[in-house]
């Protein structure tokens, strides 16, 4: 009798495994596009009217990190909802976090190769709040939920113009929830997936820069 009721304790076990299993499988399913693919290793960059230090000022000055609720908003938002921290500060990523990423992230291995001296009046484009818009990627028909960092290299071409260029680092879109083995369990966590980066929000980024600072052009 025990000897029974042990196999059919088991064989009821293995069943929700395997359903759990089937239902887990299904998370790879989600069809994901990108309704505007680009070349993710095209450089962006940015011609400023303006010397290197004042427009590292201008843009650490913008730095609030406003919050944004998780309801998704059209386009990269305005550069005064995240925080932005400089190459000294201990926000931005150290190099081996950087090459430790580079197989989500493989367009900044050029980025790495500069000279630490070249990168350091770098710029950290982040947010630590659920800050997502509207990208190229769409998810079962409409706009998926995206969210990427920036990492802005400031280059000094002269004594008063500068280069930057827009690096997006772990980007990533929310395509709803699947179960998964978190740290504390199963649990049906968000279905996080990297992705490519885009030029659209990489330009868009821009934009919103030149829009900052009247020197910009």
């Amino acid at each position: 009798m025990i000897s029974s009721r042990l196999c059919r304790s088991r064989a009821l076990v293995s069943i929700v495994l395997l359903g759990l299993i089937a239902f887990w499988s299904c998370a790879s399913w989600k069809t994901v596009e990108n309704a505007r693919p680009s070349d993710p290793f095209e450089r962006v960059e940015l011609t400023v009217g303006t010397d290197v230090d004042h427009l590292r000022e201008v843009l650490l000055g913008l730095s609030e990190g406003r919050h944004h609720s998780e309801e998704i908003v059209a386009g990269v938002p305005d550069l005064n909802a995240f925080l932005i921290m400089g190459a000294d500060s201990g926000f931005f990523p150290d190099d081996g976090s950087l090459r430790v990423n580079l197989d989500r992230s493989p367009w900044i291995e050029p980025y790495l190769d500069l000279g630490v001296d070249e990168r350091a009046n770098d710029l950290y484009v982040f947010s630590v709040m659920y800050l997502f818009w509207a990208s190229d990627y769409v998810y079962e028909g409409a706009p998926a939920k995206f969210y990427t960092d920036f990492l802005l290299h400031l280059e000094a071409v002269s004594d008063s113009v500068t280069r930057v260029e827009v690096h997006e680092y772990l980007p990533r879109i929310w395509v709803g929830k699947s179960f998964q083995l978190g740290a504390h369990g199963p649990c049906m966590c968000r279905d996080q997936r990297w992705v490519e980066q885009t030029k659209t929000d990489r330009v868009a980024l821009s934009i919103f820069q030149s829009k900052n600072d009247p020197e910009m052009r």
